[in-house]
């Protein structure tokens, strides 16, 4: 129901304002998972739709929002990284008797996707105009990644050990509610250029299923994100409670979750032990768009 009532709330602003966005840049991957003790990177996209900071009216009230979507390139963890849990892997495989035949654990593969939500409702401490702001604001939101794990190699020695029945792909899902605050700012430099900043911390509840692995708990965490750029305005006019902009951004944008406590054992193999760790995954991109506001 919550998730509803956001996106409903952020649907009506569209006729208002909004902001179309692409940013390219890595997100990193770290714990949780069995044997994921070190950060993976590789490459991301992302999509938004954003509104930075429209006041409601001619008021020092303001709302933001911002609906990205998320989409990682392969992420691998090396095998190497595995070693510990292949040799208990192999000492349980030895006491049932099996001769002659060992796991090597393969190297893993995550992609991770989804959609990431956010809203705020403030007031604008200082503000000269549109272009100069200071505000601060109730930020609230969910998010919905998911991450794809599958197997790219996988060796056995002994042909009675049927591998296939290890590592099988699956997918672990996030839902997560969080609210905090947030700091929105903005200064022009001319008439044309205005500099934008803002950031956001917030208590994150997070829901984690995964079918493969018949997970499914709650957990707590926490939210961040912080981004800065340049807004140029292509058409910039005064017309009373209806100011038509058009205007294009370069950026940049760095969000942060962090989950506690998690311990996520996709081998299939009980013997393998998957001690709980702080799970989190996080992305730094560089981004361009183009918008408008009335």
């Amino acid at each position: 129901m919550k998730k509803v009532v956001i996106l409903s709330a952020l649907v009506a602003t569209f006729a208002f304002s909004a902001e179309v966005q692409w940013g390219h840049g890595t997100i990193d991957l770290k714990g949780g998972f069995l044997g994921l003790d070190k950060t993976i990177s590789d490459d991301v996209d992302t999509y938004s739709l954003v509104e930075n900071h429209k006041n409601i009216f001619s008021s020092n009230w303001f709302y933001s929002y911002d609906i990205t979507l998320i989409d990682s390139k392969k992420i691998k963890q090396m095998q190497k990284n595995y070693n510990i849990g292949a040799s208990k892997a192999n000492s349980f495989i030895s006491k049932l008797g099996i001769k002659n035949s060992y796991i090597t654990i393969p190297e893993l593969e995550y992609r991770i996707s989804g959609a990431d939500v956010g809203f705020a409702l403030g007031y604008d401490i200082l503000h000269n105009s549109e272009s100069d702001y200071l505000g601060v604001g109730i930020y609230t939101g969910v998010s919905a990644p998911y991450i794809k794990s599958k197997k790219s190699v996988s060796r056995t020695v002994n042909a009675n050990l049927a591998m296939a029945n290890y590592f099988k792909d699956s997918k672990t899902e996030f839902l997560t509610y969080k609210i905090g605050v947030g700091v929105y700012a903005q200064k022009s430099l001319n008439d044309m250029v205005s500099i934008y900043g803002n950031s956001a911390y917030a208590y994150q509840r997070a829901n984690i299923t995964n079918d493969y692995i018949k997970a499914d708990f709650d957990v707590d965490g926490s939210y961040f994100e912080v981004g800065a750029g340049l807004k140029f305005h292509v058409i910039k006019a005064d017309a009373g409670i209806l100011s038509p902009r058009l205007y294009g951004t370069v950026g940049w944008k760095y969000r942060k979750w962090n989950v506690d406590d998690v311990a996520l054992n996709i081998s299939g193999i009980s013997a393998l032990k998957t001690p709980k760790s702080d799970m989190e995954f996080s992305t730094n991109t560089f981004t361009v768009g183009i918008g408008y506001s009335f």
